[in-house]
């Protein structure tokens, strides 16, 4: 999972995120709070740990921490409680530590169970982050043959007015009742070198 972040990050000429390969994981930080004799529990796994030598890892969260929108809590977190775990590792977490909850629809009219009604719902751990890539191109069409700006520049244009309508926080979904699906977004700009070939 970091080396597909890593490359969607070079993708977009942000080459600030440099991990080389590690020989031996889980890794965490030198400054390690979760590292109690080399040992971690993460939900009823305990895993032999290795502490990072050279300090790689901890410039990585470094350059992550300078993109997040993060919060106070995560900024004094991140560094001393992160951890490298393999892919299966990563994968088992998301498929049996990830919250589902099953709920019945209620129909309105009658106050019960409205047909079926039975689903499921599945929700991502509240410190969950996430990312995504944006593009921009120009909105020229064939039928507007006298615009003015060139390609590169409408682009740049329609960014901007995206990065100024875009709120810092928002809500995806329903449930909002509940508290879901509350996000906060930062846009992290990466290099338009690729971008200036009109």
């Amino acid at each position: 999972m970091l080396q597909r972040f890593m490359d969607d990050m070079k993708l977009v000429h942000i080459n600030t995120f440099n991990l080389p390969p590690i020989d031996a994981i889980p890794l965490v930080t030198t400054g390690s709070k979760i590292d109690a004799d080399r040992k971690v529990m993460l939900e009823e796994y305990v895993f032999a740990v290795n502490q990072e030598k050279n300090g790689t890892f901890t410039a990585f969260l470094d350059h992550l921490l300078q993109i997040l929108p993060a919060g106070e809590l995560v900024r004094r977190h991140l560094k001393s409680h992160a951890i490298i775990v393999s892919d299966d590792d990563f994968a088992d977490f998301v498929q049996l530590s990830t919250e589902v909850v099953t709920r019945i629809r209620i129909n309105n009219e009658t106050g019960t169970v409205d047909g079926t009604g039975l689903f499921n719902e599945e929700y991502l751990p509240s410190e969950s982050l996430l990312y995504s890539l944006v593009f921009f191109s120009d909105e020229y069409r064939a039928s507007k043959p006298n615009q003015t700006e060139s390609p590169s520049e409408q682009a740049t244009s329609i960014a901007k007015t995206f990065e100024q309508w875009l709120p810092e926080m928002f809500q995806i979904g329903a449930n909002l009742t509940l508290g879901k699906g509350f996000v906060s977004v930062k846009i992290a700009s990466g290099g338009d070198e690729h971008a200036k070939a009109d």
